[in-house]
């Protein structure tokens, strides 16, 4: 039996989010996910390779998520939250220390990181 890359890539993914709610600190939060799909793992590697990374995304309601390299981690602002430090977890995903802040990236047709992925928990909206 063959699986495509992108059924396994999702099965990864979605495995990876179900340990991640399970080790989060309170079970019953809701979470939110902004949207992006494709290998996580490469636009990470691409995000990384780019020691200057700094963009801004536009969100609904005015809000801007703003991601800056930090050494071998991203520096992350969401609206008016203190920024924090995500860390890479070597699958494609980078990690606030809490856990509370999950972030993937998605490449465009050119292999340029053009959307992000940020699951966090509902009351942060």
């Amino acid at each position: 039996m063959t699986t495509s890359p992108n059924t396994f890539v999702a099965a990864v993914l979605a495995a990876f989010a179900g340990a991640a709610f399970a080790a989060a600190p309170d079970e019953d939060v809701a979470r939110v996910d902004v949207t992006a799909a494709r290998d996580a793992r490469s636009a990470a590697d691409v995000v990384l390779a780019t020691r200057r990374f700094d963009s801004t995304y536009a969100i609904d309601g005015g809000r801007r998520l703003v991601v800056r390299s930090a050494g071998n981690a991203l520096s992350v602002r969401y609206g008016r939250r203190p920024v924090l430090l995500l860390q890479h977890d070597g699958q494609g995903v980078f990690v606030s220390r809490d856990g509370a802040l999950l972030m993937r990236f998605a490449l465009d047709a050119d292999g340029e990181p053009a959307t992000v992925q940020l699951n966090m928990p509902a009351r942060w909206l």
